[in-house]
């Protein structure tokens, strides 16, 4: 009896040491298995810039929208990131312009850019706009390797070092919230909503990442504000 008691506390232990092995790996997508451990956007350390002034390296593909305009997405980390700005119907051209939404996209309330993504893509979270910052080498650096290589004025354009792309589409203020006389704000900078909304007590602000020549940072910003929408997906 004492030897089977023991056989039995043996195997016990083989199975709660494969056990413990295995949870440290997750499936992935293609049936193949990666590290839980590893952060699947983890440092800018895990990977460098896909593209030079000779070379382009990136790694390309394209979303269709429901409206049937086809856009340029690029894969940066383990998100696929659109990299164009979405436009249709549903947001505003800066300036009232639609030569602006055919070069840089429409400009969206945050209610509008929450729900007009394309099938299976989605707004990225706070965190993730956090972590494309932080990935390319932080805010110094994601001002220049994150803006796109013409449209920016004065001579401020970027590298694109990852094929973000990023155009100064600028941004549309609303009076009742600022007590300013501008409506559409400066065309050399950039502004991308996020997913995630700020915690006060009315609920009428979102985290919005912003960016021009001199700075890369996610702060928030009044919800029928109108920004640019890049969309994300995690899925493909």
């Amino acid at each position: 009896m004492k030897r089977v008691f023991c056989a039995l506390l043996v195997c016990a232990a083989i199975f709660v040491a494969c056990g413990d092995s295995d949870s440290e790996f997750i499936s992935r997508p293609d049936g193949k298995f990666s590290s839980s451990s590893v952060s699947p956007e983890s440092s800018s350390r895990a990977f460098g810039p896909c593209k030079t002034e000779t070379e382009d390296n990136c790694e390309y593909g394209t979303v269709t929208n429901r409206d049937g305009r086809t856009y340029k997405t690029v894969k940066i980390g383990n998100l696929w990131w659109m990299a164009e700005n979405l436009s249709n119907d549903v947001g505003l051209c800066f300036n009232d312009s639609a030569e602006y939404c055919a070069k840089y996209g429409a400009l969206y309330t945050w209610a509008g850019a929450k729900f007009d993504c394309p099938t299976d893509w989605r707004l990225p979270t706070r965190s993730e706009f956090e972590k494309l910052i932080d990935m390319v080498g932080g805010e110094d650096v994601a001002i220049t390797v994150l803006r796109s290589r013409t449209g920016w004025k004065d001579g401020e354009n970027g590298t694109d070092a990852y094929g973000f792309s990023a155009l100064p589409a600028g941004k549309r203020n609303e009076k009742r919230y600022h007590n300013v006389d501008t409506v559409y704000f400066s065309d050399n900078l950039t502004c991308f909503w996020t997913s995630t909304e700020f915690d006060d007590y009315y609920q009428n602000q979102a985290y919005y990442f912003y960016l021009d020549k001199g700075h890369a940072f996610v702060t928030e910003e009044y919800k029928p504000f109108y920004l640019s929408v890049r969309c994300v997906n995690d899925k493909i």
